[in-house]
This record gives structure tokens, C-alpha cells and sequence, in this order.
């Protein structure tokens, strides 16, 4: 038995294979296009939600503050009205 280690390469290029390779390296770069495009309008959209976010939290803050000025307010007439009716029950004595 002869054994044949020895193989040979074929240096001919089938046109097939030209073209299904000119076909897939266009397919990818055309994914990876679209796919560039899709992450900046991802990007575009982060950056303004962002920007909305930081304007809600900033209306967030002023809307609490003025809460609390409002329950400050609200908490000092009633302490004049206990102080008040207090009064009206001292006198009535």
C-alpha cells in the first residue's frame, strides 16, 4: 500500500467563489452599517432622555420646595389658630 502525503493546492479561483465573497463582505458591511446608524439614534435618544430626566428632576425639586414652604405656612397658622383659641378659652375663664 502507497500512502500519498502529498497534496497539492489549486491555484485556479472559481468565480462562484469570488462572488459569494464579494457578496458576504458587502452583506456584512452593509449590517454593520445599519448597525452604526442604530446606535446613534440609540445615543440620540439616551442623550435626551437624559436631558428630560435632568429637567424632571430639577421641576421635582422646585415642586418639593415649595411643598414644604406651603406646609410651613400652613403650620404656622395653625399654631396662631391654637394659640388663638387657647386664648379664647383663657379669656372665657
Amino acid at each position: 500500500m502507497r500512502e500519498d502525503n502529498n497534496w497539492e493546492l489549486d491555484k485556479r479561483i472559481s468565480i462562484a467563489h469570488v462572488i459569494s465573497t464579494i457578496v458576504i463582505a458587502g452583506s456584512c458591511f452593509m449590517w454593520a452599517m445599519a448597525m452604526s446608524e442604530r446606535i446613534k439614534v440609540l445615543e440620540t435618544r439616551y442623550e435626551q432622555r437624559t436631558v428630560e430626566r435632568a429637567r424632571e428632576e430639577q421641576a421635582t425639586k422646585e415642586i418639593r420646595l415649595e411643598l414644604r414652604q406651603e406646609m410651613l405656612s400652613i403650620s404656622s397658622k395653625i399654631d396662631k389658630l391654637r394659640d388663638q383659641v387657647e386664648d379664647f378659652r383663657y379669656k372665657r375663664r
